[in-house]
């Protein structure tokens, strides 16, 4: 009998396994914190060493984290505590000028305030508010159908495209940034000079947002010729195929594809649901990361994946409970995207610690890495255990991305 587990990686940025057939799933940091009610005596949650972190005030918050595979710290604040410190810092920071941002950060359990001025402010409101001076703004992206791929707004500058859209009605739309799609009934075109068009940005001017509740919008693609994908431009690589959403973590791995160099990029997500002042408007409920986006990028699609880079290994496992022996040969399926295949060792790992080469460095030529290669394992081993999948970059200025990988037993 085979049974197939399978890591989809993408957007859950974890290991989220689809058991069948008597395999079991290993959770990763993302499945934990969904599956783990909030609480009370819970204060906040993050990424660690790829472990799920939660911040708690009491034991019995401590052993639910546990229970659920998380690691509890144990901290000073409640998230009542805090919510209600934010609410303070809120009412003064909307008074101020000179502010950069404002929000909780549950790993110092405070409410951090980034100010170029004005931080004298919040001076009586004791050591659960801490205020970091800085020096640069964060301004809107302006500038200049797949997630990434630019658009222009009339004749306006170019943004980006973020995720396809079908309403109730089978009808065909995309989501963006709201500072792109201010004009109602606005021309939405596929190229500059407002050229090959795609439909109509903001419809009857209640699909637009740019206020202090988000910055976000709607352009319908109504052309003759045009769909929608959910097959995001990764620039130059095989696509990654959008599977569904999740809130992002502290912590965690990010990539976001957008029209401006360099296009596809990667990094670590450093907070969530921040204020942030760009000083025309205040919009509340950001996330904020190492990845770098330029001008142009506005509304591009940003995914959770782990990210194949140079001289560094990428670990991914499975867990099967499945009794007897592998059926041989073992199936393995890798998706993602690599700008160099040759520069990839991909090896998969039994539970016995037996290596199993699918993908051997070397090549005078680089290919691109298929968007999805299956390979024949010849393995026959006892299949509970841990499985892992090893991809090593041998290579130097090439990117990529494991979103998927599945094993069949």
């Amino acid at each position: 009998m085979k049974r197939h587990v399978k890591a989809a990686v993408l957007l859950t940025g974890a290991l989220v396994v689809m058991p069948c057939q008597a395999i079991a799933a290993e959770p990763g940091p993302q499945q934990i914190s969904a599956n783990l009610p909030t609480s009370p005596g819970q204060a906040g949650r993050w990424i660690s060493d790829g472990k799920l972190m939660v911040a708690v005030v009491n034991e019995a918050a401590a052993d639910q984290v546990r229970a659920a595979g998380a690691v509890p710290k144990h901290v000073a604040r409640s998230q009542g505590e805090l919510d209600r410190l934010f609410a303070q810092v809120d009412k003064i920071a909307r008074t101020q000028r000179g502010l950069q941002s404002w929000g909780i950060d549950p790993i110092a359990n405070k409410v951090v305030v980034k100010a170029r001025d004005g931080y004298g402010a919040f001076a009586g409101l004791g050591d659960g508010v801490q205020v970091v001076r800085v020096t640069t703004d964060f301004r809107q992206q302006a500038g200049e159908v797949n997630p990434g791929d630019p658009w222009w707004p009339g004749g306006e500058s170019n943004c980006s495209v973020g995720f396809p859209a079908t309403d109730a009605q089978g009808n065909k739309h995309f989501l963006t940034a709201g500072h792109c799609t201010n004009d109602p009934n606005q021309a939405a075109n596929g190229a500059s000079g407002q050229s090959n068009r795609i439909g109509t940005s903001n419809v009857g001017g209640t699909r637009s947002v740019n206020v202090r509740e988000g910055d976000m919008g709607v352009v319908a693609v109504i052309e003759t010729g045009w769909s929608i994908s959910p097959n995001v431009n990764t620039w130059g690589q095989p696509a990654v195929t959008v599977t569904g959403s999740a809130d992002a973590i502290v912590g965690e791995t990010v990539c976001h594809s957008g029209n401006t160099a360099p296009n596809w990029e990667c990094g670590k997500v450093t907070a969530i649901n921040q204020t942030i002042d760009y000083g025309n408007v205040v919009i509340e409920g950001l996330t904020t990361t190492t990845a770098c986006s330029q001008g142009g990028d506005s509304g591009g699609a940003w995914l959770r994946g782990d990210p194949i880079r140079d001289f560094q290994v990428t670990v991914s496992r499975v867990q099967s409970t499945a009794s007897g022996r592998t059926v041989s040969p073992v199936k393995v399926t890798v998706e993602g995207n690599h700008s160099c295949l040759e520069d990839l060792n991909i090896n998969l790992v039994s539970p016995s610690g037996r290596w199993y080469s699918l993908q051997r460095y070397g090549g005078a030529t680089c290919h691109p890495m298929p968007a999805g290669k299956t390979y024949d394992v010849p393995a026959d081993e006892t299949a509970a255990g841990t499985w892992t999948l090893r991809i090593g970059d041998n290579g130097y200025a090439d990117t990529g991305t494991l979103t998927n990988w599945s094993i069949t037993l």
